[in-house]
């Protein structure tokens, strides 16, 4: 997953956030560390069957612990 860059000068990290399943559920969340500024996230997370669906969501975590989320995005595995 590659996403946009954020230009706020109070970046501290992006956060790729994601749940198994066709729609995406906080409180059950898992989240990736941020892997420097190349703004790509490579995982298979929730992808082992065929026709397993994953629904993650990117985050911009500013240097004042605010936090902004981006829509959802479902990806499903080829049946």
């Amino acid at each position: 997953m590659v996403y946009g860059v954020s230009h706020d000068v109070a970046l501290e990290e992006y956060q790729l956030r994601g749940t198994i399943g066709a729609s995406y559920e906080e409180d059950d969340g898992w989240w990736w560390p941020p892997t420097g500024r190349t703004r790509e996230f490579v995982t298979t997370f929730g992808l082992a069957l065929p026709g397993a669906r994953v629904s993650l969501k990117v985050f911009v975590i500013l240097d004042t612990g605010n936090e902004s989320g981006s829509p959802t995005v479902v990806i499903q595995r080829s049946v």
